[in-house]
């Protein structure tokens, strides 16, 4: 016997900053329009995909993109009572502590962790960019269980 799963999917949120080296090349103005139109492109309705773009930030990139969708969806029709959100693999323990605690307690908050491509997530230290990544995201991971994300 197969096993059914439906997936409600009301929309699906891009974020991003400001688009920096090339930006002048691409007829985009933020990496939220860029995602968003590639998703489209990739074959997913157009009416589905919103991109919220949010300033350049020097940090708190998460938390910033955190905001500007709560911010979107105070302003929309959806009623949301859970979201999920997409990053990469080493990215997304900590991005899932901000948004829960930005969206805690009106809605849940769950994470897809998707795998790196640049490396071998199995042998992360065998690369360069797999050390920078998951040793960056383990120290930030940390410092991210010290700070107050509401305030």
């Amino acid at each position: 016997m197969q096993n059914l799963i439906r997936v409600f999917i009301k929309k699906i949120i891009t974020t991003g900053t400001p688009i920096g080296k090339g930006f002048y090349l691409s007829e985009y103005n933020n990496l939220a329009e860029l995602t968003a139109t590639t998703l489209v492109m990739f074959g997913f309705d157009s009416d589905q995909v919103v991109a919220v773009s949010i300033p350049e930030v020097i940090k708190y990139r998460t938390t910033a993109s955190a905001m500007a969708v709560k911010e979107w969806l105070a302003t929309s029709n959806l009623q949301v009572n859970s979201i999920n959100i997409y990053t990469l693999g080493p990215h997304a323990r900590r991005s899932w502590m901000i948004y829960r605690n930005i969206f805690s307690p009106d809605i849940k908050v769950g994470v897809i962790a998707i795998q790196p491509q640049g490396y071998d997530p199995q042998r992360w230290w065998q690369s360069s960019a797999g050390m920078r990544t998951v040793i960056g995201d383990a120290i930030a991971y940390f410092y991210t269980r010290f700070v107050d994300w509401k305030s």
